[in-house]
């Protein structure tokens, strides 16, 4: 589980920084869990499900920073 959380700070880290793209972030943290879930004990199923739900709101929080709201304009 620590690998995985290692590699998922990574891609998130690589997200906000703009370094990766939105698309390219959700591709990469698929393959993380894509990668763990096969080697997971059944009681270590919660531990991930609250990961990617923490990955999930970061990546969220960040795609919403990014968008950039429409300005009203006056036209005289």
């Amino acid at each position: 589980m620590e690998v995985y959380k290692k590699e998922t700070d990574e891609i998130i880290r690589r997200f906000v920084s703009g370094r990766i793209s939105h698309a390219k972030c959700i591709v990469a943290l698929d393959a993380a869990v894509s990668g763990v879930i096969q080697h997971l004990k059944p009681e270590e199923l919660a531990e991930l499900r609250a990961l990617i739900l923490a990955n999930s709101e970061i990546v969220a929080k960040e795609v919403k920073r990014r968008q950039t709201p429409i300005q009203p304009q006056v036209v005289n």
